[in-house]
């Protein structure tokens, strides 16, 4: 890499179309990239990573994922007798050629397509040892289609780890529009009559995934919320129509009695048939 000043634009100097090394004991010149992309992962903690003039501690479970042109640097608060950091530097087409088969988006995000951010990408604790394990390999190898090899692994477990964690964004947000139009159908009783297995597979997303975003927005799970509104229905129909008790359990959408009997008796303390009466000698003295 040739360094041309403090705001520096490192250029690759191989003829391999990717490079690697140990990071240690070192603080960097503000720089970026002019033609490669940067891949490290952390090995220590005590980093800190300055991003276009914004400053974030490093997490050390993670891999960073630098686009070209974005200038950046890495201090590290203490001297550590081993190396801070593993780093892969990556020619685009090189990148490409093992990612964009796991995730576009990756490349997309890269090419600066649709943002410029670092991408911060979590790891469990087995994905971590992975890659480090593959980098501590990479670092003694010396025959070139093995070293290849590692780089085409490492290079596919990253863009898989992204597109999980794009994937996971995209349904988390879509669920919280999809949870809100679903407590919109229920207040306006568009599913009494449709099975919660049903509902589900009007949304497409998982069922967990919109259980949990239903439950962030109102606080109760999809069944407990829609049988209260459709007790509150039969509230409102027992107040206001001389149906029977078999005729509003049907309206409400249950089709045996003695479930809708249960429900309502949970919901209100009271039987319909004594509700009903309740409300009727209520209505007379007032």
């Amino acid at each position: 890499m040739k360094k041309l000043d403090y705001l520096a634009k490192y250029t690759f100097s191989t003829d391999s179309p990717y490079d690697t090394h140990w990071w240690t004991n070192n603080i960097t010149d503000y720089h970026c990239h002019a033609d490669y992309y940067e891949l490290f992962i952390p090995l220590i903690d005590g980093l800190t990573h300055y991003y276009n003039g914004v400053s974030s501690d490093i997490d050390r479970q993670c891999v960073y994922l630098i686009p070209k042109n974005q200038y950046h640097r890495i201090t590290q608060s203490v001297t550590a007798d081993k190396p801070a950091l593993f780093n892969l530097s990556v020619l685009p087409d090189f990148f490409d050629m093992y990612t964009e088969l796991y995730s576009q988006q990756l490349t997309e995000h890269m090419t600066g397509k649709t943002q410029k951010e670092c991408i911060v990408l979590p790891l469990s604790s087995a994905e971590y040892d992975y890659l480090i394990a593959l980098s501590d390999k990479l670092m003694f190898l010396v025959d070139e289609n093995k070293r290849r090899k590692i780089i085409c692994l490492i290079l596919s477990a990253v863009a898989m780890q992204y597109d999980l964690k794009y994937k996971n964004i995209r349904e988390t947000s879509g669920a919280e529009s999809y949870a809100a139009d679903l407590q919109s159908r229920i207040d306006n009783l568009e599913y009494l009559e449709t099975s919660i297995a049903e509902i589900y597979k009007k949304y497409p997303i998982s069922h967990v995934v919109l259980i949990d975003a239903f439950k962030k927005l109102t606080g109760q799970t999809i069944v407990k919320y829609m049988v209260a509104r459709k007790m509150s229905y039969a509230c409102s129909l027992l107040q206001n129509t001389d149906f029977n008790i078999l005729t509003i359990a049907q309206e409400v959408g249950y089709d045996v009695p003695s479930h809708f009997i249960d429900n309502f008796k949970d919901f209100t303390g009271l039987t319909p048939s004594r509700y009903r009466r309740q409300y009727t000698q209520k209505n007379k003295s007032d």
